[in-house]
């Protein structure tokens, strides 16, 4: 759909859309095994969701690799999109609010601030955050179904109806927090652009966990997926690998039987712990197969995708010499949970021992003006309702603290 609307917008770029679940040979053709994958000219420019900032970055900077190479220039250097953004951040005047996210918490954040008539920006990834891999939702309270892109576009739009400077594709890479009670705090882009502002409201969200074994980085989107419903599709009668067996990883192997030729759950623990009315679900598949007390040592392929997985019976003596079995497969799908996005603040702020910020009730952290919400904090329960709650109760917490620095001027 973005690049669709790109598209209609500038005329001299054409966008053709592939259904790859009905063009199989096609996505045999270009090797795709994890969607969206853009392509220009048959080279692979763009893989995962994308919206239309960071689609517009992707093809400015392709432009402009085209233009240096025309001119003999091998120059990798910040692609003009990412220095115009850089500019544009550098210029501005210290805000009274910076919200790091793009996801549910950051978009209440920022509604919240903005309603109090404080000057606020947002830097993001992308927007939505991590709700737009979702593909269905049906406990967003007052609606009975969404999905995650258009929860994402619902956000956007009600975000745009206030005064906020959003600065987007671009990430926080580090934050200087003052040193002086109610002075300013710097967040360094990696744009290479920076923003300054009294207060800081993070809200970064998580990512999927990974396993951390040789060949998963390798063959990601060549066999390794985070995402059962945006790539099952493309494994249509192949057999597959779920890794976890808590309900994501449950409820990923339940999708996949619907598709692929054979589904196997590998799960660490002795007992699958997913919700007992999904274990019924599992148990019912005749193309369902599950590991458990099985420790993934890595992931194998031939080069250009995944061919099998290996992992150790954790039931087994170390010198035992069958402790170690192989899986061939064509997929494989991590669902072993979630890692919250604060490896960036590594010695700024204090985290937990699961990287999350430590808060108190109100969302602050032991840095003055420093506030945190949703996944990325050390709130208990990683839902989209509570995220919009975190989210409102930082941005009201740091209007009070806003608010008390005035009055100790």
């Amino acid at each position: 759909q973005s690049l669709n609307t790109i598209s209609i917008i500038n005329p001299k770029i054409q966008h053709t859309v592939v259904e790859g679940s009905a063009f199989r040979e096609e996505v045999d053709k270009l090797g795709v095994m994890s969607v969206p994958a853009v392509f220009e000219n048959s080279k692979l420019i763009s893989s995962g969701r994308a919206g239309i900032d960071e689609l517009v970055s992707v093809l400015a900077s392709q432009e402009k690799s085209v233009a240096q190479d025309e001119n003999g220039n091998n120059d990798n250097s910040v692609s003009s999109a990412n220095a115009a953004l850089a500019e544009k951040m550098n210029s501005q005047n210290p805000y009274d609010i910076v919200i790091v996210g793009g996801g549910p918490a950051a978009s209440a954040a920022a509604i919240y601030t903005a309603r109090k008539g404080l000057r606020a920006a947002m830097i993001m990834d992308h927007r939505g955050g991590q709700v737009v891999e979702t593909e269905s939702i049906e406990n967003h309270i007052s609606q009975t179904h969404t999905t995650g892109s258009q929860l994402a576009a619902d956000l956007t739009k009600h975000i745009s109806q206030y005064d906020i400077d959003v600065f987007t594709p671009d990430w926080a890479d580090s934050l200087d927090s003052s040193k002086e009670p109610y002075g300013l705090h710097t967040i360094h882009a990696r744009s290479g652009g920076s923003l300054k502002a009294r207060a800081v409201i993070i809200a970064t969200g998580a990512t999927w966990r990974t396993l951390g074994v040789p060949g998963e980085d390798e063959y990601r989107n060549k066999g390794v997926s985070f995402c059962p419903h945006c790539d099952g599709p493309l494994f249509k009668d192949k057999n597959v690998v779920v890794v976890g067996g808590g309900n994501s990883g449950v409820e990923a192997a339940i999708d996949l039987a619907g598709v692929a030729k054979h589904v196997t759950v590998i799960e660490f623990m002795d007992v699958l712990k997913a919700d007992q009315v999904l274990l019924n679900a599992l148990h019912k598949l005749p193309n369902t197969e599950v590991i458990t007390s099985a420790a993934v040592s890595s992931i194998e392929g031939n080069g250009s995708k995944v061919t099998a997985i290996r992992y150790i019976d954790r039931n087994k003596a170390d010198n035992d010499e069958n402790r170690e079995h192989i899986v061939e497969t064509d997929g494989v799908f991590v669902q072993i949970g979630l890692a919250p996005n604060t490896r960036w603040l590594a010695n700024q702020i204090p985290l937990n021992n699961r990287g999350e910020i430590i808060t108190n009730r109100a969302g602050c952290t032991d840095t003055p003006g420093v506030f945190a919400a949703g996944d990325c904090s050390d709130e208990p329960y990683k839902q989209i309702v509570t995220a919009y709650g975190t989210g409102a109760n930082a941005a009201l917490s740091a209007f009070d603290y806003l608010i008390r620095s005035t009055q100790n001027k």
